[in-house]
């Protein structure tokens, strides 16, 4: 089993954040100690699904859409939602106060915010994330956005530096035994 490293793959630090949430710190880490006997490898990026796809790895934890991309490829992956519910991300595009080129930037995430921007990187370049913009058409063998039970994250908490720090920091020292 694989599980991308949270002190540097986002993802990793996500899924930790998202057990948090569903578990309560305690349990999450507990949970982790006990999985970490399986883990043959903590990965340095959550895009490392290929190396279930080549067989090099049984079990591999990921964002839906990196499985989808391997699938797509012809690997024999099967990418699985947690009855409990699912985290996620947000992306984000933003103009620089005071910056130059306003109007150019106010087009800029215009577009970013279009439908047909939203649906190019899964069209052109093997990128397969849900778009945000409701009316762009996520990849087909993605799971229906409207039906995934996602669970409540508190961005600010987990998105704050020293508790970030301060999770990877018991990460580190409980799961790890560093």
């Amino acid at each position: 089993m694989q599980y991308p490293d949270p002190r540097v793959s986002g993802t990793g630090y996500s899924i930790l954040s998202t057990l948090i949430e569903i578990m309560g710190e305690d349990k999450a880490f507990n949970y982790l100690k006990a999985l970490n006997k399986n883990i043959n490898q903590y990965t340095k990026s959550g895009m490392a699904t290929s190396n279930l796809s080549t067989g090099a790895t049984a079990v591999n934890m990921s964002f839906m859409h990196a499985y989808v991309r391997e699938k797509d490829k012809g690997a024999p992956v099967v990418g699985i939602l947690p009855c409990e519910g699912i985290g996620y991300t947000l992306g984000a595009a933003s103009i620089i106060k005071n910056g130059r080129n306003l109007e150019n930037a106010k087009r800029f995430i215009d577009f970013v915010l279009s439908a047909e921007a939203q649906e190019i990187p899964w069209r052109e370049a093997d990128s397969y994330q849900l778009p945000t913009n409701i009316h762009a058409k996520a990849h087909p063998n993605l799971p229906d956005p409207m039906k995934l039970k996602l669970i409540d994250i508190d961005f600010i908490r987990f998105g704050a530096d020293q508790e970030a720090k301060r999770l990877i920091d018991r990460w580190m020292k409980e799961v790890k035994g560093e």
